[in-house]
């Protein structure tokens, strides 16, 4: 089901029914064959999405940003990123969508880890490549998931296809490595630390601007979580506030109809003329600018 909220069109996974499977998958042949329409504008979902695009060449687009899609290639699109398939998408793989009532719940640190650390919403590339040697692998989980998938009245189906959604986030995590992330086992108290700034930042970054009301949160020295964002990241924490903050007005500002005013008290500022500043330190440009230029 899809909700049109400033312009911005959100799908929905079962929103009506939440005792439907909150996963499915399918083909991406079959699922571009019954979206195509859909998926060559600019969306987002209130879902987890992962794109294997298994053969094919073209583009797919990802908040603001143009990604080369090869063989091989795997996207991973979390709730509410924008993003959208090029016009002519011939491509053959596999498509997994799920929510986080399906994934995870808040005791499992280990489930919560790798959600957050692949679907990683802005500062990471959302892409990588597996490897010839990777594929076989994927090809057999990818199998039993869709076999699954298709008998609807077996015994703990939902355990199952849990269980092997989380083997293939743990088989990414052991493999893809995007950016400069510093690869720490994921036990590491520093990547636990950073896990839970993270989800913190996407449920506040709206009101809560300053590195101190996280520091607060995580019940840690601002010096503590600065360390760790250096060394995981390579920026400081205050960085991935602001950077956060951006995203969602550069979201607004290419998808919605909304005001700049109304942009700027949306994502926590009451004086518009000071967040046409902020905006310009972060990005280079004027708010008004950045929309002409991306809407």
């Amino acid at each position: 089901m899809a909700s049109n909220h400033s312009q911005i069109i959100q799908y929905h996974l079962h929103e009506e029914n939440l005792t439907e499977l909150q996963f499915e998958i399918h083909s991406l042949e079959d699922y571009i064959c019954e979206h195509q329409t859909k998926m060559t504008k600019p969306h987002s979902h209130t879902y987890y999405q992962i794109l294997w695009f298994e053969k094919g060449a073209g583009k797919h687009y990802v908040d603001f940003k143009e990604y080369e899609v090869v063989e091989n290639t795997l996207f991973f699109i979390t709730k509410n990123q924008i993003h959208y398939f090029d016009k002519n998408p011939l491509y053959n793989g596999v498509v997994m969508v799920f929510n986080d009532v399906f994934l995870a719940d808040s005791e499992n640190y280990m489930e919560s880890f790798l959600r957050d650390t692949i679907f990683n919403n802005f500062e990471s590339d959302p892409r990588f490549q597996i490897s010839k040697r990777e594929v076989d692998t994927f090809h057999r989980i990818t199998e039993l998931m869709r076999m699954e998938f298709q008998e609807k009245d077996d015994f703990t189906r939902k355990e199952y296809l849990r269980h092997l959604l989380n083997l293939v986030l743990i088989t990414l995590q052991r493999i893809g490595k995007r950016n400069h992330d510093v690869s720490l086992p994921m036990q590491h108290q520093s990547h636990m630390v950073l896990v839970k700034f993270k989800q913190l930042l996407e449920k506040h970054y709206k009101e809560k601007h300053l590195v101190q009301q996280y520091a607060v949160m995580l019940d840690i020295s601002v010096k503590t979580l600065s360390n760790v964002t250096k060394v995981l990241t390579q920026r400081s924490p205050l960085a991935l506030i602001n950077e956060r903050i951006v995203l969602e007005a550069k979201r607004l500002l290419s998808y919605s109809g909304m005001s700049i005013s109304e942009i700027a008290f949306d994502v926590g500022f009451e004086d518009p003329s000071y967040f046409a500043k902020f905006f310009k330190r972060q990005s280079g440009i004027l708010p008004n600018e950045f929309r002409r230029l991306h809407s």
